[in-house]
């Protein structure tokens, strides 16, 4: 199976520099690159927020809550239970509420 991008390159690469059709081709597959560039963009970062949604979904339904630290030395925030005990901490919300879920659950989204 051939890819039509490498095909359309292919033809044109013997094309001579200023050829209408070559400059044409070539812009063509310039732009393709950068419409796959988003959509693979935009796929890790719609994967990274419902990561993100399912954490949060999981800290609401245990009745947990995340709070961020004051003191310097340990991790910024933390997720407490409903008794007040921190039951995980890490570097940002989702990072604490993770912490969290492995340590309730035994895995991690």
């Amino acid at each position: 199976m051939s890819n039509l991008r490498s095909d359309c390159r292919d033809l044109v690469k013997d094309l001579p520099a200023g050829d209408v059709w070559k400059a044409h081709v070539e812009r063509l597959c310039l732009q393709i690159d950068a419409v796959e560039e988003c959509w693979h963009s935009a796929e890790r970062k719609a994967t990274h927020y419902a990561k993100i949604a399912r954490l949060f979904d999981w800290c609401c339904s245990m009745a947990c809550t995340v709070q961020r630290n004051s003191i310097l030395g340990v991790p910024d925030w933390s997720c407490l239970d409903v008794d007040g005990c921190v039951i995980g901490s890490g570097y940002s919300p989702a990072d604490a509420i993770e912490q969290a879920m492995v340590r309730v659950c035994g895995s991690g989204v």
